[in-house]
């Protein structure tokens, strides 16, 4: 057989890899840098058709594989080298099994793992922060994907990945797509964690699977669109860290339960949330005595609802909050079924202090059901 390679040596491109037979089968093949006297930076479009290679090892030096360079490809595992970039469509549609992605690379571009229906797990190394649009849409059998600093994940990224149930995607998210986990039926829990400041109105469209959700973010606030979660089948709720939860009317409406870590909303809208709830709150001295307000009047709401709060952890330090949340308290606040309150004033024990000063409070408490109140250390 003449060369295995055909190179274009004004621009160092591979362009075709020879085969003896149609359908050759090979254990493994190299592409090397140097060939024969010739360079070897980048592998073209379609240079391995009509090959099955088990495993395709490329060599340090080289520097790009093109668009569409492994579309359709019977290649089942590759060995890449450190940074290697990999343009759009690259492994679409062939036949990957699992991939280390390349040290340094920085963006996964559009469609380029589309359609590989055989891919199980994606590994990144540090350096990847941008998932581009439906760059692994369609991969049925995608069934673990590990990132370390992705800040961008565009639309569609994760579509139609019915088998994936593991997904990490590191701490440093900034933005956040529409469709990002449309049936991934196997997607049951999820954590976000980064910097983003919203969530797009059809982030979670579509991700029928989704029960328990965390979402980390050190922004100053989070804004939850309206109806943001009506396709997911969402359980549980969780919001984590010392941010401000701007939530928009009808936004939860299809969760079952909350577990508010941080609990002041100060945007709070009726029909927020569904009927029946079950949240649990904890409250401390970092919010405003607005803010406190606001979630007295979200607590009110949730009584009128006959919601179930299932704690409170409360947290005073400063008299104003303490007093002002006990007015509103005061005022209008009938929770069904309260299991416990923890509070602590400046580390003293305080549970006679609202009771003698404002002695009718507990009148107000008609269906306020406590199994256990500690105002702790």
């Amino acid at each position: 057989m003449k060369d295995r390679f055909v190179i274009d040596q004004s621009t160092n491109t591979l362009v075709e890899c020879r085969h003896i037979m149609t359908w050759e089968r090979l254990d493994y093949l190299i592409i090397p840098h140097h060939y024969n006297g010739m360079q070897i930076d980048h592998i073209g479009p379609h240079c391995f058709d009509r090959l099955i290679i088990n495993l395709l090892c490329i060599e340090e030096g080289v520097k790009t594989l093109e668009d569409c360079a492994l579309e359709n490809a019977w290649v089942l595992n590759v060995k890449l080298p450190r940074g290697l970039k990999i343009g759009e469509r690259c492994f679409a549609n062939s036949q990957l099994t699992d991939i280390l992605l390349p040290r340094d690379l920085h963006i996964i571009k559009k469609e380029t793992f589309l359609n590989c229906e055989n891919l199980e797990t994606v590994y990144a190394q540090f350096g990847v922060n941008t998932i581009s649009y439906n760059a692994f849409k369609g991969c049925k059998n995608l069934k673990e994907a590990h990132f370390r600093i992705v800040k961008t994940i565009r639309d569609g990224a994760f579509e139609g990945c019915s088998n994936l149930e593991t997904l990490d995607l590191g701490y440093g998210i900034k933005q956040l797509g529409n469709y990002l986990f449309k049936d991934c039926d196997s997607l049951e829990p999820l954590q976000l964690r980064g910097s983003f400041d919203k969530l797009d109105k059809f982030t979670f469209a579509g991700a029928e699977g989704l029960q328990f959700l965390t979402l980390w973010t050190n922004a100053d606030s989070l804004s939850f669109p309206p109806d943001g979660f009506q396709d997911t089948c969402l359980e549980e709720l969780t919001l984590s860290g010392d941010f401000e939860p701007i939530v928009k009317s009808r936004s939860c409406s299809h969760c079952d339960s909350f577990y508010f870590r941080l609990p002041a909303i100060t945007e709070f809208v009726p029909d927020t949330f569904p009927d029946s709830c079950a949240a649990m709150i904890t409250m401390n001295d970092t919010y405003s005595v607005y803010a406190w307000l606001c979630t007295a009047q979200m607590l009110s709401y949730f009584s009128n609802r006959r919601f179930n709060i299932l704690s409170m952890n409360i947290d005073f330090d400063n008299s104003i909050h303490h007093i002002c949340f006990l007015l509103s308290l005061w005022t209008e606040i009938y929770v069904h079924s309260l299991f416990c309150i923890h509070a602590a004033y400046k580390g003293h024990w305080y549970l006679g202090f609202p009771l003698l000063l404002f002695p009718y409070s507990m009148a107000s408490f008609g269906h306020l059901q406590i199994q256990d109140m500690q105002w702790v250390h």
